[in-house]
């Protein structure tokens, strides 16, 4: 979607209706926030958990302060080896949990807090393959469907994730398996969430949100940032797991989420798995940085995915309660309008006197500009310089703007350069961007005109939108009151620091609050026009803006 069209954007999202889940049980109104096992008890893919841990995870969800911002829905993940007895219904591995899950949902319940757990649209689950119970555990829910919701529902259970695991799924449909399990689920009575995990299938797709209430767009998120090494050590051979992956899964599929069903790209890694399978509280493997944990975080929120963190949360890390107590970031996501990307500017290289340290401010606004401009006289390293037969020597000015200025008014100067030394315009004509050392020069190109001109990797940079409004979320309180009201995050996934433009013009006519959502720091002057913010490697600035009064 151009930038400049985010005007008639807006005015879509408040006059049209959301696509409300056909599902019909109820639920998921807003994103769910909560906590899942997967990697918190071990590296991902451990697939282990015990009656313990899941009682002291209980205790930490509280007392750390989480459910208090909105984690309300506790869930497990393929960890306790599921089992059937002798009348077909299910239990848990009595070693593991030997009072079964009852008391821990009842628990959960007492505190406040929604509790799920997992089953695979197969007869096995995906940790089948690794288990040494002949059979015997980690037993899914083909041909039990009716039987095992009932079971769920039995227990109090408010939210089911079912995989698509074992051999014999491969002749099913998605679809009509996941639209039997809501269909089994909802003739409980009970309402219960349910969670579709089919590799992905759903993205895209008007069914998704007929047979489930959270559907992954994407294949298993890894607590990587990208995909080749680091997806590798932890043996998966696929690609697409990483967090630059995962920001491609959300693209482009904002229409589909809404009250009742959301897109989600799989569970948040904020802090890093658990190091080993001793699983000591706290004890967590970060595998990206301090800012690609906050992207990952923030552009779920901007999709209006559903914030459930898979990592140990008994003693939370720096890392986790930087991004996870965001009560801001946690608004923004609470929203029924899920945000999509809107632009894909030039990477601009940094200005030479900026710092590469810094993800949020400096940022300046005002008119579009048109031209992107290399000063070598201030150590700027590049310039584009002359090959035979496209330049034009205009003849000496007294400076490289009025040398600007002559180029800009013909329509076939498309990139100019001036020389110190000897008071000599330039223009080229070819229109190409290409670098060479130099010293005592300025040049300059037209943004948009010339391939390459300033950029440090074009489609690296993102501009995601996303209209806000008040919602039950109590942090959202008085957000009724201000207009044009949206968020904006500015992304560089690319590996340099690079300067980033939003057109905010396109939003809200004039001058525009701001606020830097993850720097906690409202813009004592407003912004207009064209936003260009200094954005460090695979790092995201996040920003509230409105028109009118100030809130």
């Amino acid at each position: 979607m151009p930038l400049g069209r985010w005007a008639m954007w807006a005015v879509c999202a408040a006059a049209l209706p959301w696509p409300v889940s056909t599902l019909d049980n109820g639920v998921v109104r807003l994103p769910p926030l909560g906590w899942n096992s997967w990697c918190s008890f071990g590296p991902c893919s451990t697939d282990i958990c015990t009656e313990s841990q899941v009682n002291d995870t209980l205790t930490a969800i509280v007392s750390n302060g989480m459910l208090a911002l909105g984690y309300n829905y506790f869930t497990l993940d393929d960890c306790f080896a599921m089992r059937r007895d002798e009348n077909g219904t299910m239990y848990p591995d009595p070693i593991r949990f030997p009072q079964g899950f009852v008391p821990l949902v009842q628990r959960a319940h007492s505190l406040g807090l929604k509790f799920g757990v997992y089953t695979s649209a197969g007869d096995y689950t995906c940790h089948a393959k690794k288990a040494n119970c002949s059979g015997a555990c980690n037993v899914g829910s083909l041909g039990h469907y009716e039987h095992d919701s009932a079971t769920f529902a039995s227990w109090g259970l408010d939210f089911v994730k079912m995989d698509w695991c074992s051999a014999s799924v491969r002749e099913l449909s998605c679809e009509t398996q996941y639209g039997q399990m809501a269909a089994a689920l909802n003739a409980t009575g009970r309402p219960i969430a349910l969670y579709m995990s089919c590799g992905g299938q759903g993205r895209g797709t008007m069914w998704a949100k007929n047979v489930s209430n959270v559907w992954r767009v994407g294949f298993d998120h890894l607590d990587c940032w990208d995909d080749g090494p680091c997806p590798l050590k932890v043996n998966y051979t696929s690609r697409g797991h990483g967090t630059k992956q995962a920001v491609a899964y959300l693209t482009g599929i904002s229409k589909f989420a809404g009250p009742g069903g959301y897109n989600t790209p799989d569970f948040l890694k904020t802090g890093g798995e658990s190091c080993t399978v001793a699983a000591i509280a706290g004890d967590l493997c970060p595998k990206q940085t301090l800012d690609e944990y906050i992207t990952e975080y923030s552009v779920w929120a901007m999709a209006s995915s559903p914030l459930l963190v898979s990592t140990d949360i008994r003693n939370l890390t720096a890392i986790q309660k930087t991004v996870l107590l965001n009560t801001e970031v946690i608004a923004i996501d609470q929203q029924p309008t899920a945000g999509d990307l809107v632009s894909k500017p030039l990477c601009l290289a940094p200005p030479p006197t900026a710092s590469s340290g810094l993800a949020s401010p400096p940022m300046t606004s005002g008119p579009a500009p048109q031209w992107y401009v290399a000063h070598n006289i201030d150590a700027m390293p590049s310039y584009p310089h002359e090959q035979p037969g496209v330049v034009h020597i205009y003849g000496p000015t007294p400076d490289g703007a009025t040398c600007q200025l002559a180029c800009g008014a013909n329509m076939s100067c498309t990139i100019y350069e001036w020389s110190a030394k000897s008071g000599h315009c330039y223009w080229r004509l070819d229109g190409k961007w290409q670098p060479k050392p130099s010293e005592l020069r300025e040049s300059g190109c037209i943004v948009g005109r010339v391939a390459g001109c300033g950029s440090t990797g074009v489609g690296s940079c993102q501009v995601w939108a996303k209209p806000l409004i008040e919602t039950a979320y109590p942090a959202t309180t008085g957000w009724s009151s201000l207009s044009a009201h949206y968020a904006v995050a500015l992304l560089n996934l690319g590996d340099n620091p690079a300067v980033v433009t939003a057109n905010l013009s396109a939003i809200a006519p004039g001058a525009v609050h701001a606020r830097d959502v993850w720097g906690n720091t409202t813009l004592a002057v407003p912004l207009t026009g064209v936003l260009r913010a200094l954005v460090r490697p695979h790092a995201t600035l996040l920003l509230r803006v409105w028109g009118g009064t100030s809130l």
